[in-house]
Order: structure tokens, then sequence, then C-alpha cells
């Protein structure tokens, strides 16, 4: 065969190999468009179902939201931009794909979320955003099938303003904001930094991240550490099902926290009632300032440390299903009590404390 033939032979397979690209050619990727948007309101709902989100503070009197669409060109042309007074809500084609893709995930990793009928009673944050849609499993993959579509998105919020966020996958961060803000996500980590303002961030599975927060706190997830620090406010709850929480520098009118499984760490807490309760795991609770309210703390496996400031005066009952009881406070002598538990009365026993755990050693000390 001479040289041309055998040319012209290679031709026509390479020719063969991409008839099926020339004759159906594939959707463009890389592609993206941003939008731009203007809300006048004291108080804003955005929700988006994918992509990251950063809340920024805001100059003026307005709400200014940066939608970043990036994806399949064809895939972004399926997403419906929906502007009110008072709401954004970025709505992808749920009703059509419930399989989606989104690259920062990272390759093989994937999250599912079943989507419930909606009842006359109940009406989910996806619902109410996406429309109606049959009870089906959504699901969201870093690589793999599905439509690869995400919104990337900014929220600018002026001071004085109030923010509803309800999002699906992807990180939230906030910082350096004054407002009221409400931050929900079904999968992702919350990280919000110098707010003043009432708070509440909620994540079903992801850590959540805050400090310098001055004002009301309220924490909920469902699997994920919860880390705080530098905040004040009146009233703090902290809530996991799974994972950790650290409390470091608090100063607030009443503490809450409760969490299935996992170590409770407060430290430099100033505060005038405390209530923590763990399934699972160690509690540590160091008080920088004790006030005269009601102190609880419950673990029902993992032992308890107390540490009290040098001018606490508290009443102390500690009880233990398993394990040893010991105070280290001048001036101050455990008392037993019936049923194995003992009594320590500190300075004039303003505070009421209660300490128990199902298996593990309490100790009390002084700083």
């Amino acid at each position: 065969m001479s040289r041309r033939s055998s040319s012209a032979t290679v031709l026509c397979l390479v020719l063969i190999a991409l008839l099926p690209t020339l004759l159906h050619p594939q959707p463009a990727r890389g592609a993206e468009t941003t939008r731009e948007f203007t809300l006048k309101t004291s108080s804003l709902y955005v929700g988006n179902l994918i992509g990251a989100v950063d809340v920024r503070p805001g100059t003026g009197d307005a709400f200014r939201v940066a939608v970043r669409l990036q994806g399949d060109e064809e895939a972004i042309a399926m997403i419906d931009l929906q502007q009110e007074s008072n709401a954004l809500r970025i709505v992808f084609p749920l009703d059509r794909h419930l399989k989606y893709v989104y690259p920062e995930l990272g390759s093989g990793f994937r999250v599912s979320t079943g989507i419930r009928a909606e009842t006359r009673e109940e009406k989910s944050w996806l619902r109410r955003t996406f429309g109606h849609f049959k009870e089906r499993q959504l699901t969201v993959r870093g690589s793999g099938e599905g439509l690869e579509v995400w919104a990337d998105v900014v929220i600018e919020v002026p001071s004085g303003r109030a923010l509803t966020l309800r999002h699906g996958v992807g990180a939230i961060t906030a910082g350096s904001l004054q407002a009221d803000v409400d931050l929900e996500s079904s999968y992702g980590p919350i990280t919000v930094e110098s707010l003043e303002g009432e708070l509440r961030a909620d994540t079903g599975s992801g850590e959540v991240r805050l400090s310098r927060v001055d004002g009301d706190i309220d924490v909920d997830t469902g699997s994920g550490d919860v880390d705080l620090r530098d905040c004040k406010g009146g009233r703090v709850k902290l809530d996991t099902g799974s994972g950790e929480v650290m409390v470091a520098a608090l100063e607030c009118r009443s503490l809450a926290i409760d969490t299935g499984s996992g170590n409770v760490r407060a430290t430099g807490v100033a505060v005038e009632q405390a209530d923590i309760d763990t399934g699972s795991g160690d509690v540590t609770l160091g008080l920088d300032r004790m006030g005269s309210g009601r102190f609880k703390v419950d673990t029902g496996s993992g032992g308890v440390e107390l540490e009290l400031p040098p001018d606490a005066s508290a009443d102390i009952v500690a009880d233990t299903g398993s394990g040893d009881i010991q105070a280290d406070v001048p001036g101050a002598e455990l008392e037993k009590l019936d049923g194995g538990r003992r009594r320590l009365v500190v300075g004039d026993g303003a505070a009421d404390v209660l300490l128990d755990t199902g298996s593990g050693s309490i100790t009390v000390r002084s700083r």
C-alpha cells in the first residue's frame, strides 16, 4: 500500500470516529453568565439549590445580589431567576431533572436527599422555592451522571436589614454584617465572621464556625462540629445531632448546648445560666463569670469537668452512675447525700448547679 493510500485510510477512520460528535455535538462546557439584582426592601428571602453563597455588607438602602451561573451552556439556560419585591429565587428544573453535578464536591462524592410529598400543614423551603413536584430523590454528585450546573451567589446586605437564605448544597460564608441573618443549608459548611444582629445557622450536614457575633445565636446541625469564638449576646443555643461543640470566650445571658453524640468543651464563658446535655461525650465547662441562675450539665456517658471563677457562689449537686466525684475548691468540702450523690456549697450558694453523668467521673475545681 502506498503512503498516500495509508494516509487516506487513517483519515477515513478518524472521520468515522468523529461522526457521532459531528452529527450530535456535545453541549459546551465551562460556560458562565452573571445576572445582578437590586432589591429595595427591609427583609430579603433568597433561595438557591447548588453553589457557594457569600453574604457581605452592603451600602445604601438596597440589597444587591449577583448570581453567577456556571456549567453546561444548555443547563444554564434551564435556570429561571425569579425576582419579587422581597425575594429572589434561583429555580433549578427539578420537574425535569433530579440528578446534578457540582464539581466543587470532588470526584466520587455524592449527596442525596429525599423530597417529601407536600402536605397542607407543611411546606418545605424546597417546594416554596422550586414549586410542586412528585416525591423523589434529589442527588448531587461531584462528577458523573447528572445536569452540570450551579449558581454561585454574592449577597450584599445593607445595615439594619434582615436576610433569610435557604440553600441546598454548597458552602455559605458571611462576614462584617450589621443585620439579622437566617442561614439554612441542606449540605455544606456555614462560616460567619463578625456580625451584629440575631443569627440563625442551620445545616443538615456540615460544620458551623462562628466568630465575633454580637446578638442572639441559634445553631443547629444534623451532623457536624460547632465552633464558636469571641461571641456575646443574650441567648445562645447550639444543637448538633452528631458532632463536637467548641466554645471559647463567650459572654451571654443564657447558654444551651445539646448534642446527641460528641464532646463539649466550653471555656472562657461568662453566663447567667447554662444547660448542657450530650447523649455521649465528655463535657468541660470553664466559667469566667457565673450568674445566680440554674446550671445543668448532663451526659449519658462521659466525664464532667466544671471550673469555677474565684468569686463563684453556687450550690452544687453531683451524681454519677459509675465514676469518681472530686472537688478542689478552697474553703468547700464535699458532702455525702443519698444514692451516692455529693454536694458542694461554694460561697453563699446562689447558683443552683446539677452535674449528672451515667458513666464517668465528675471534677469541680476553682480557677
